[in-house]
């Protein structure tokens, strides 16, 4: 509001210096009374003409910053609704609408999909020892090695919930999906977590899951990979398994 009454005001005054200095031109100091008919229509058409040619551009610019702040203000809005404050990846609902692109490409062009799900070993032992803020920055951590290394190789990446995170790989077979799933897992565990004077290493699970088939989903992927992930805790943590028709999950 304060930008459009200046810009008000701006073209206000604009408008009256405008007109001020064609009054001066043609009537040249003189009183309205000793004016001419002629000399009045002439001052008239001159106001009618320069006054709107010179404002109105400024006006037009007005109209055009405004609105160009407006769709920066909305995508910003937008942004903020898709993403996880705490750690700047997508949050659930970002992540559903570029998974759901992605798997739509990869249908239409028959590729495999690929998605793995980890979470961090013992979060609820480094929240109690040392603090929720700790347990913070340990879900930063983790963000950061998804962020750098399977963004890198082009996936997609989002929190899903807690100390929890989901990852797609568009276009990525058993090979390729377990070779980052593991890249992943040792890039997190070779390097501290710190916090003001505290700091200790950490471990995560993760569990892999390929679809080939044409009608694949993001629900089927998350499922196997979640049943993964719960074998990958259930036989010691720490490690990476890929589904498979025989794993049994827990209800």
């Amino acid at each position: 509001m304060g930008r459009v009454a200046a810009y008000t005001i701006v073209s206000m005054l604009l408008s009256a210096a405008i007109t001020s200095s064609i009054l001066q031109s043609v009537f040249g100091g003189r009183q309205l009374g000793a004016v001419s008919v002629p000399e009045l229509i002439r001052f008239v058409l001159a106001v009618s003409v320069c006054v709107p040619g010179l404002v109105c551009p400024l006006v037009a610019w007005q109209g055009t910053h405004m609105k160009m702040a407006l769709q920066r203000a909305h995508e910003d809005l937008r942004r903020l609704a898709l993403t996880d404050q705490l750690t700047g990846l997508l949050n659930r609902r970002g992540f559903d609408q570029a998974s759901a692109e992605a798997l739509a490409l990869m249908a239409i062009r028959e590729l495999p999909v690929a998605g793995f799900m980890c979470d961090i070993d013992f979060f609820k032992r480094v929240n109690d020892e040392f603090g929720h803020d700790f347990g913070d920055a340990a879900i930063r951590h983790l963000a950061e090695v998804l962020r750098v290394v399977a963004g890198a190789a082009g996936a997609i990446v989002g929190r899903h919930g807690g100390e929890e995170f989901v990852v797609l790989l568009p276009g990525a077979d058993r090979a390729a999906a377990l070779a980052l799933a593991e890249r992943c897992r040792l890039a997190c565990c070779g390097q501290l977590v710190e916090h003001e004077s505290q700091s200790t290493l950490i471990t995560v699970s993760i569990g892999v899951a390929v679809l080939r088939r044409p009608d694949f989903s993001m629900a089927g992927i998350l499922k196997r990979a979640d049943c993964a992930l719960y074998e990958a805790k259930r036989s010691g943590r720490d490690r990476v398994i890929v589904w498979r028709e025989e794993l049994t999950c827990a209800a």
